[in-house]
């Protein structure tokens, strides 16, 4: 099976949830290729609590438990969100 699931992802926010208590609410949408319609990957999009001080390699670690390719971190609304994209492995589809 490949980790890069959604249930990888889903026992993740959990295990992260329980750990740090920071994460205020997420969301794990498709990531479709706009060209072809196929589905690709998802992303998992945490909404955290604004007054944890994160650093550069606090995500780095969490994007690692994810398995994602990449992640970005954004303000919305005066809340922290983390973006973490994860593609689809073609060859072990």
């Amino acid at each position: 099976m490949n980790e890069k699931t959604i249930n990888h992802a889903y026992s993740v926010i959990c295990t992260l949830k329980e750990q740090y208590g920071v994460i205020k609410d997420y969301e794990i949408p498709p990531l479709v290729n706009m060209q072809t319609g196929e589905d690709v990957g998802f992303a998992v999009i945490l909404k955290l609590v604004n007054v944890y001080e994160y650093t550069g390699s606090f995500l780095k670690e969490w994007k690692e438990k994810f398995c994602a390719d990449e992640f970005m971190i954004s303000i919305v609304h005066n809340q922290l969100v983390v973006k973490f994209t994860i593609h689809y492995d073609k060859k072990k589809r």
